[in-house]
């Protein structure tokens, strides 16, 4: 099956012919501050949120990973694609057979493509970082919700984002904080992501994680995800999943799972160490705080009920 598309949709010429022009020559005059607006003009924009999952009704075969970016996107695809396989899943690239909708450049698999018919179990994932009100829900699918404490997606966005456009690095992690803590980061907010989730919990067909749970017990991780998916594996297959879901079989294989991006670096290190706490390696103590401030005082102003402090400790 030939998975890929030759041009983008017809709704999103405008954006690669305008936004993604005037991004790149703002990188190219270092502006980042100015890269980023146009960023999030191209990763946030509500209009294309909307658009991204238009006249689409989920299916079983399908398995949403919704996640805010940064928060362990490509390590839970790639559990849920191999949980979809029993192991035995195999691609040049992930998004040969993940679909990405909300970022439909061209060689990204399109979601209309049944690429769920290629797996034993006649599912797939698909990826989105967009809010709930935008994912289409339906009871016969499934949704996988990462969540992963904001501190620790502050500092691997931050590195993350100066290997797409080289150089942003310049402007300080301190004034990261700054941009992160406002959601002025390309995706935004991530309080509006956990608080728009949050709801979501008790559904019969959610499950919602944390990036720690899945670098405290990635196995039972993924039984709790085969038991979404209702997929039973046998001792030989969980020991496959396991095994090409660690973090040294995705960085062996790294060219995999490299994020398409528009921008002028063909080369994203998604990868970097994948730990938890890591930002406190990074960040002062003071910055830290401000960081928990921020997303509470964010949290509270969206009226969500989300206990911050009982899954991020501040």
């Amino acid at each position: 099956m030939n998975n890929k598309r030759k041009f983008p949709p017809l709704w999103t010429i405008p954006i690669f012919l305008t936004v993604i022009p005037r991004m790149l020559w703002a990188q190219f005059r270092n502006d980042y501050y100015g890269a980023m607006k146009l960023a999030r003009k191209f990763m946030g924009s509500a209009k294309i949120k909307r658009r991204s999952f238009q006249g689409y009704t989920p299916t079983e075969h399908d398995v949403f990973v919704c996640t805010f970016s940064k928060s362990g996107t490509y390590w839970m695809m790639q559990v849920v694609t191999q949980i979809a396989g029993k192991g035995q899943a195999e691609f040049e690239h992930i998004h040969d057979i993940v679909p990405w909708p909300e970022n439909p450049q061209p060689q990204l698999v399109p979601l209309s493509v049944p690429t769920w018919k290629e797996s034993p179990t006649q599912m797939r994932a698909v990826k989105t970082h967009v809010e709930a009100e935008f994912v289409p829900y339906s009871e016969a699918a499934k949704y996988v919700v990462v969540m992963r404490d904001p501190k620790d997606v502050l500092v691997s966005s931050f590195f993350f984002s100066d290997s797409i456009m080289p150089g942003l690095s310049s402007i300080g992690i301190g004034a990261w904080v700054d941009l992160f803590n406002k959601g002025e980061v390309p995706y935004g907010l991530w309080a509006e992501h956990i608080a728009s989730f949050w709801p979501w919990r008790d559904r019969q067909n959610v499950l919602v994680l944390t990036f720690g749970e899945m670098k405290k017990d990635l196995a039972q991780v993924i039984q709790k995800v085969a038991e979404l998916m209702q997929v039973e594996l046998s001792d030989d297959e969980m020991a496959l999943v396991l095994e090409k879901s660690s973090f040294q079989y995705m960085k062996a294989n790294e060219d995999k799972f490299e994020p398409p991006t528009p921008m002028v670096n063909d080369k994203v290190e998604l990868l970097r160490t994948g730990k938890k706490g890591e930002a406190a390696h990074h960040l002062t103590a003071e910055q830290l705080t401000s960081v928990d401030q921020a997303m509470k005082e964010h949290l509270d102003a969206l009226r969500s009920d989300f206990p911050y402090e009982r899954y991020f400790r501040v």
